[in-house]
């Protein structure tokens, strides 16, 4: 009996075209002569409208059949008279919902799997899209990066040119010349009519420069000497003493003082060119000067011997000197006051530098041995 409910509930019944399909000859031969007809006819005829008619009947979901048998032969009338019946086939929406309740099991599955297939598409999707947009946006902003170097160059090619003119124009023409140089070094390569212009510049300018005579100093000997930043002469020591101001061109004197009674052993120039400080071998100390009269803006006392070496920081903000005393000092480079103390060494402090950021100092002694300082401490770091 639960068989039988299970099969009226879910098995779906064969149509009745099929049904006739399905006897043996001699079964088919004995319903077709018993309706009066061909067998093959017989199948003809009930397959279409009737089988509808029929499945319409057995239809297991109540909503779909017939509301009443004057509805059921209503719809045999229609097919009598040739007119569009009420049964149809069922969609394939209808044939999914019936297979979906017949199987939950299943179909709960499928759709987690069907969902999870989705979600992963979309994710999947959504990163490719975001990547390539990603990798359009780093295309872009490298391009925009290059573009605006390649800018950059050009512009700071063009102030070197128009600084080299100006100085020129002032008469200095080879520190013009050197300007001129630095723009055909910063060109990009595309830059054709650029850099054909800065050359006829440069062929030009040189018509007009004139090599400096050979400096001679009578009964005198050159110690030390720095160019002073953005051509503005050249500062010399000598062993008599003195310090001396060139102009840019090497031709005129611009004012000579007299440091010391000794020998100016060390000479450097601030990176603003605004003062120099000097290192005198026989009064053990250093100076701090004003480049523009060679006037004295203070003294540097505390090392016990000659003064050897002299440098600024990149700032300009300190200096650092190197003694026979077999030590370094650092200083202030706008007063010349001592920031430190002593930096020591086991021979002679020859070698000074700073690190670009100021904030180091780099020390070299006869001993063999350089060492690194902190300029804001004074202590050794290596």
């Amino acid at each position: 009996m639960e068989e039988i409910r299970r099969l009226i509930r879910e098995v779906e019944p064969a149509r009745p075209s099929t049904r006739l399909s399905g006897l043996s000859e001699a079964e088919l031969d004995t319903v077709a002569r018993a309706r009066g007809e061909q067998p093959p006819k017989l199948i003809g005829l009930v397959q279409g409208d009737l089988d509808w008619i029929v499945m319409k009947c057995l239809e297991k979901d109540r909503s779909r059949r017939y509301e009443t048998a004057n509805g059921l032969a209503q719809d045999i009338a229609r097919h009598l008279g040739h007119e569009p019946i009420l049964a149809r086939p069922p969609s394939k929406v209808y044939q999914f919902q019936k297979w979906a309740r017949r199987n939950k099991g299943l179909f709960v599955a499928g759709s987690a799997v069907a969902a999870a297939v989705a979600m992963i598409a979309v994710v999947s999707t959504v990163a490719a899209i975001r990547e390539r947009q990603i990798s359009t946006l780093l295309r872009q902003s490298e391009q925009l990066v290059i573009e605006g170097s390649l800018e950059l160059q050009r512009r700071l090619a063009l102030q070197y040119l128009h600084k080299g003119q100006a100085l020129g124009e002032q008469g200095a023409v080879a520190q013009g010349l050197h300007w001129m140089a630095r723009a055909i070094e910063e060109l990009p390569l595309d830059e054709v009519e650029l850099r054909r212009t800065v050359e006829d510049n440069l062929v030009a300018w040189r018509r007009e420069w004139i090599e400096p005579e050979r400096l001679r100093f009578l009964d005198d000997a050159l110690y030390c000497a720095a160019p002073i930043p953005e051509g503005k002469g050249l500062l010399i020591g000598t062993g008599s003493g003195t310090v001396t101001r060139w102009s840019n061109d090497l031709r005129d004197v611009l004012w000579t003082t007299r440091a010391t009674t000794g020998e100016v052993w060390a000479l450097a120039v601030s990176p603003d060119g605004e003062r120099f400080v000097i290192g005198l071998y026989q009064e053990w100390k250093a100076q701090l000067r004003s480049v523009s009269n060679g006037a004295l803006l203070g003294e540097l006392v505390g090392h016990k011997d000659s003064v050897l070496a002299a440098t600024f920081s990149p700032d300009g903000r300190r200096i650092l000197t190197g003694s026979r005393d077999r030590t370094a000092r650092l200083w202030s480079g706008a007063t010349g006051a001592v920031i430190s103390p002593s930096l020591p060494h086991a021979g002679e402090v020859w070698g000074l530098d700073f690190s670009p950021d100021n904030r180091l100092a780099l020390t070299g002694s006869l001993d063999g041995t350089a060492r690194l300082w902190s300029v804001e401490t004074g202590e050794p770091l290596g």
